[in-house]
């Protein structure tokens, strides 16, 4: 049954083979005849010119209608610019020519079809024709007849664009077909088109339809954004031709073919991103050949293939959303040399498939399977495919119904092998992969498995190298510093695995890494900065899936490059103990600066450094370094690096430091020292210089004496100082301090010292008082204080007022003289704000004035100081007002300060700044009416009731000042604003409840310890006591002493307070104190330590006689009781059969064995076969090597028994009977 399918097929084929040729004379006939009637001169050919009929303003004709009906065969009408409101009716064989497409416009006025061609060889160009009815079976030109031209025209906006009628050998060429409601092109029994091309065809419902129509030629249009099918055949179209189109972006189908339409060339187009598939055959559309078409990015299938004996090759079908090529209830289709790779399921899917050939394709990326065939394909033969990088390269759920290889025949393969039989599979192409090739044909010697029973009887493998071409390094030459690239380009009729580059260095370093990610194309590459210079050699190495290959040697040079250059900036002077910045700046040829590295190397005085320069700008490197006091040279060099290793130092250069600053001296102390000696004064000045203070003095005088000098003691850290003891008591003792440094400079306190106070802070307007009063003259008085406030004004006092105009801040300059003649300067700032007041209304405030009995003449009022929008600070320019605790308070969004008369912390009334009212405040003392107080938590609750009236100031004594507090009412908890703790008291601000809840936490002081001597303390004899105090009341947990538990030697003085004394004749060392002690009251526990030094004090006691010889007398009484047991037995007949055994060693005779330890028996003799041990009747344990010694070393106690039997080698025994003895062993140990 096989054999006569297949011959019908043959026969089927040779059929169709003649009936393609009989197609292919006549279309060649067509073609003749037809050019030969375009071409031949014939009446519209003849050599005079053809009349001409003009359209538009000013000529004969205004409309195109109106020319029409005058011309006859051979007219040509020329339409001018303009847009005409007509339909037409074309009944001659005319030439329809407009001026320009964009500006000569037929317009239809959205009604019927716009121009009907009834004659043949009519040709339309140049016209925009637009505004046909929408509807029914309107077009924008209707073609009845034979043998017309349409070009350069814009076809739009009606129901179909052009439509031919049973009208055969059109040429419908560059034009511009969109936006109409149905076909851009319609064929509708129309044969023999053979130029329909070069058309912009979008936004139609299909772009080009034919309709039972043959023999047509569609080539190199753009047929994109329709909304349905770019390209539909319908309905038994057949031998057409569709070449060289792009149907892409189409809403449906890219081309779809339907119903019979058979014997179609589909080739080279290119079909994108169509919303359903990109090529659809079905409803038995067969005999075609597809081929060389890019089928691309489809949302559904790439191809879907329902037919028969069609032949679909070399196209490239990828990434579709679904399948690459659907086939489905199809048979006797060829699949081969297609490219079907990157689709979103399978690559090709298969569907009750029968009798196809799929061959010679490259099967590759696809998301899911390579390929897929159901249940129901069966009878289909694939072979020599190239699957490779699919998720599954194939799965095949018939029962071995399909052939996966044929036998093997000599051809090259598809990866180019010597034998053609199944498929190349990239899962089964190694070793590892158990694919074995023993005899070296390129065909595994095992199946591939596919699913279940199908398998791929003749996996093909790779047997050819990958193919290495000349490695390449550019350039051969190198800088040091510059990039070297070192590429190949390597190809593989699989696929390439590794690529790897072996590179030697000029030191001999042999470096071996892949590059295989380093790739474009089919060229690997590697681009690197070698380093160091020198020749160096390398080769690249190859792998495909089996074969190695390697490239001959190569090799590149790297020259030494350019170094960078510095050029110095640095300054050629500096400062003793100031910075000091080297800068320079430092460029390279080769690198930025990013790229190189500055450091400076630099000595000065007694320390020096390498230090990193970084780039400021540029190519501008800084390095700042503090300089010690010395007024030695600064010596240094700059040395640059870049990354590749070029480098340049610069020669030593010095730097002169120069000191020209005097000592600066800062009298911290003078006058009369109270705390030491009588009549003692002291002075002390803080002394600082950029180099060395070389010397200190200070000349004293007083009364009528003469100036004293001596020298000042140097404290540390700058500090000196002298302290002066007189016999006399002088009022005052005058003193200049004189200061020099190693450079020559000096400084003396003559001038006097003015202290301006400050900085200080006020208002606009605010009496601001400035207080110089502390300033001095160490060797005179001060006879003139000179104040310059800073705003051009200036005063003369020690303590003075001012008062600012305007806001801002303000140095203040105090200079004082002294009697004589010398000054002294010190500034100071002020910042005065400039604030908005808000006043108490005048209303508000006589209201005070009478509810409280007082005189308040001038308006208080309040300020933001902060800027936060907030009023903060109260003044009160009366001073009779004042606000408790010196800050506002928010209360339901209202801004509030409590204020009192006079200066108390119990408010009388509250201001409410935001609604500028006055209300009183009632003081009351809040009355505890019940304290409970919980340990186990450490908190306390207060119930407290006041009286009910006003607004209340709450006042209750402080009970836990060191605890937190929250202060509840009713269902509310009292902000923490409204609280303040001060001097032992609480006080709370409420709209009045009658009874409070004060809850305190962590009442209880936190557990802590001081130890006496402290901790690295000393104990001897002069100090041989610990005391240790707690904070609070506690009960001891443990204490140790050195690791000795010394709870019952502690001293308990009170509840907090505990000693321990250690005995006096400890040896000397160190001894830890540890002590855990748990508080009485609440949870608190504390485990703390201390180490003190311990030096023994007392002589330890003497041993008496009896602790001294106790070990002798208990052995001598002891040998006494056996002696005399031994003597009680021999009066009394009393036999000594055993020994006391002391670990198997005699002791002393006894009346029975007693043994102390394990019990061990030794069998000495070699020729015996086996002993067993028995303890107590029971076996314990046998040994067959000899001799031998065998212990039992279990927990035993008193009486027991042990018997030995031994075994000869004949089988005889022996045995040493039951004995019995004592034993004592209290410890199990390891059997032997």
């Amino acid at each position: 049954m096989i054999k006569v399918d297949m011959h019908m097929q043959v026969h089927m084929h040779q059929d169709g083979m003649k009936l393609r040729k009989y197609l292919i004379a006549i279309v060649v006939i067509f073609l003749f005849t037809s050019c030969v009637r375009f071409f031949v001169p014939s009446e519209n050919c003849r050599a005079d010119s053809p009349p001409t009929l003009y359209v538009g303003p000013g000529e004969t004709y205004s409309r195109i209608q109106d020319a029409l009906n005058h011309a006859t065969d051979g007219y040509r009408i020329f339409v001018y610019n303009g847009t005409y409101y007509e339909h037409l009716t074309i009944n001659h064989r005319i030439d329809l020519f407009g001026e320009d497409r964009s500006i000569t416009i037929i317009n239809g006025n959205r009604t019927g079809t716009v121009i009907t061609v009834n004659a043949d060889n009519v040709n339309i160009s140049h016209f925009t024709i637009t505004n046909g009815s929408s509807l029914g079976a309107a077009s924008i030109i209707q073609i009845n007849n034979e043998n017309s031209i349409i070009t350069d025209n814009i076809i739009s906006y009606g129901r179909h664009g052009i439509h031919l009628k049973n009208s055969n050998n059109h040429l419908i060429y560059d034009n511009v077909i969109r936006n109409n409601s149905g076909d851009g092109i319609r064929l509708n029994r129309s044969d023999n088109n053979v130029n329909i091309s070069f058309n912009t065809i979008t936004r139609n419902k299909n772009g080009i339809y034919l309709y039972s129509s043959d023999g047509n030629n569609i080539y190199n249009n753009e047929i994109q954004n329709n909304n349905q099918s770019g390209i539909f055949l319908n309905s038994t179209c057949q031998n057409n031709v569709i070449r060289n189109n792009n149907a892409s972006h189409n809403g449906n189908h890219g081309i779809q073919l339907n119903d019979y339409s058979d014997y179609q060339t589909l080739s080279y187009n290119q079909i994108y991103y169509n919303n359903n598939s990109g090529l659809v055959l079905e409803n038995c559309s067969m005999n075609l050949n597809i081929e060389g078409n890019m089928v691309v990015g489809n949302t559904n299938y790439g191809m879907m293939i329902i037919g028969s004996t069609n032949n679909i090759s070399r196209n490239t079908i990828s990434y579709n959303k679904k399948d690459g090529l659907y086939l489905s209830a199809d048979d006797s289709n060829i699949i081969y040399q297609n490219t079907i790779s990157y689709n979103t399921i399978a690559g090709i899917r298969l569907y009750n498939s029968t009798n196809d050939y799929i061959r010679n394709n490259e099967i590759c990326n696809n998301n899911e399977y390579g390929a897929y065939l159901d249940f129901f394909t069966i009878n289909n033969v694939i072979y020599n495919n190239f699957f490779h990088d699919n998720t599954d390269n194939a799965l095949d759920k018939s029962l071995n119904h399909n052939k996966w290889n044929i036998i093997k025949t000599t051809r090259t393969n598809i990866i180019q092998g010597p034998i053609v039989s199944g498929n190349y599979w990239d899962d089964y192409d190694e070793t590892s992969e158990g694919a074995v090739d023993n005899n070296g044909d390129g065909i595994a010697d095992s199946p591939y498995t596919i699913y279940n029973v199908n398998t791929d009887q003749g996996p093909l493998l790779d047997t050819k190298k990958p193919c290495i071409e000349t490695p390449q390094a550019s350039p051969s030459t190198q800088t040091l510093a510059k990039d070297t690239n070192l590429s190949v380009t390597v190809t593989d009729n699989t696929k390439i695995k590794e690529v790897y580059l072996n590179i030697t260095s000029p030191t001999g370093l042999r470096s071996n890494f892949s590059i295989t990610q380093n790739k474009t194309g089919n060229t690997y590459y590697y681009n690197k900065r070698f380093s160091p210079t020198g020749n160096y050699t390398f080769f690249i190495v190859v792998k495909d899936p089996r074969n190695w290959n390697h490239s001959t040697n190569r090799s590149f040079s790297i020259q030494p490059g350019n170094p960078p250059t510095i050029k110095d900036n640095s300054p050629t002077l500096g400062k003793p103990s100031k910075k000091f910045t080297f800068n320079a700046t430092v460029s390279s040829k080769d690198a930025v600066a990013s790229d190189i590295q500055v450091s400076v190397v630099w000595s000065h005085g007694s320390i020096g450094n390498n230090s990193t320069m970084t780039v400021s700008h540029g190519n501008y490197f800084v390095g700042t370094v503090n300089l010690t006091h010395s007024i030695e040279n600064l010596t240094y060099h700059l040395y640059a690096t870049d990354k590749w290793g070029n480098h340049v130092v610069t020669e030593n250069k010095k730097v002169k430091i120069v000191d020209t600053q005097r000592p600066e001296i800062r009298v911290n102390r003078h006058g009369p020292s109270f705390e030491e000696l009588p009549n003692s004064y002291t002075f002390g000045a803080t002394i600082t210089d950029d180099s060395i203070v070389s010397i200190v003095t200070i000349d004293y005088w007083y009364n009528s004496s003469n100036k004293m000098t001596v020298k000042m003691d140097a404290m540390g850290n700058n500090y000196y100082k002298k302290v002066i003891v007189l016999e006399d008591k002088p009022s005052r003792v005058f003193c200049v301090i004189n200061a020099s440094d190693i450079a020559g400079n000096t400084n003396t306190t003559k001038n006097p010292v003015a202290y301006p106070g400050g900085p200080y802070q006020g208002y606009v307007l605010e009496e601001i008082q400035f207080n110089g009063s502390k300033s001095f003259d160490l060797d005179g008085i001060i006879s003139r204080y000179t104040w310059n406030f800073g705003d051009g004004t200036t005063g003369n006092s020690s303590t003075i007022t001012h008062t600012y105009y305007s806001n801002g801040t303000y140095t203040v300059t105090l200079t004082v003289t002294d009697d004589q003649g010398r000054n002294g300067t010190s500034l100071t700032s002020i910042t005065i704000s400039s604030l908005a007041q808000h006043k108490i209304p005048l209303a508000q405030l006589d209201l005070i004035n009478a509810r409280y009995n007082l005189m308040l003449n001038e308006q208080f009022f309040c300020y933001d100081i902060d800027g936060d929008g907030v009023v903060d600070t109260f003044i009160d320019p009366t001073k009779v007002l004042s606000a408790v605790h010196n800050k506002p308070m928010n209360f339901n969004g209202n801004n509030l300060f409590l204020l009192s008369i006079g200066n108390d912390s119990v408010p009388e009334f509250f201001w409410n700044t935001t609604t500028d009212l006055i209300f009183s405040i009632g003081h009351t003392m809040g009355i505890v009416q019940n304290k409970e107080i919980d340990e186990a938590n450490e908190q306390a609750v207060l119930h407290v009731t006041v009286n009910k009236d006003q607004w209340i100031y709450i006042e209750i004594n402080d009970q836990y000042p060191d605890s937190p507090v929250t202060i509840t009412t009713r269902d509310r908890t009292i902000s923490s604003d409204k609280v303040w703790r001060e001097n032992q008291k609480i006080y709370v601000f409420d709209d009045p409840e009658t009874d409070y809840k004060f809850t305190y936490d962590d009442i209880f002081p936190k557990l802590s310890v001081m130890f006496s001597p402290s901790d690295g303390g000393l104990i001897n004899g002069d100090n041989p006591t610990i005391k240790i105090n707690f904070n609070v009341p506690v009960t001891i947990i443990s204490s140790t002493f050195n690791s000795t538990n010394i709870e019952s030697e502690l001293v308990r003085l009170d509840d907090k307070t505990f000693t321990y004394t250690p005995v006096g004749y400890l040896e000397n060392g160190t001894y830890p104190l540890e002590i855990n002690a748990q508080a009485l009251q609440g949870k608190g526990f504390l485990s703390s330590s201390a180490m003190f030094f311990y030096f023994a004090y007392e002589t330890p006691p003497q041993k008496s006689f009896l602790e001294k010889n106790s070990l002798w007398i208990m052995l001598g009484i002891l040998i006494g009781t056996i002696g005399g047991f031994l003597i009680f037995f021999k009066v009394k007949n009393v036999s000594i059969e055993g020994f006391i055994y002391l670990k198997n060693k005699k002791i002393v005779p006894f009346f029975k064995s007693v043994i102390v330890g394990p019990v061990s028996v030794h069998i000495p003799h070699e020729h015996l076969s086996k002993a067993e041990f028995y303890v107590d009747g029971q076996l314990k344990d046998e040994v067959t090597s000899f001799p031998a010694l065998w212990q039992w070393n279990e927990k035993a106690f008193l009486k027991h028994t042990l018997e030995t039997k031994v075994y000869d080698q004949d089988g005889n025994s022996t045995s040493t009977g039951e004995m019995e003895f004592y034993i004592f062993n209290i410890s199990k140990g390891k059997q032997i």
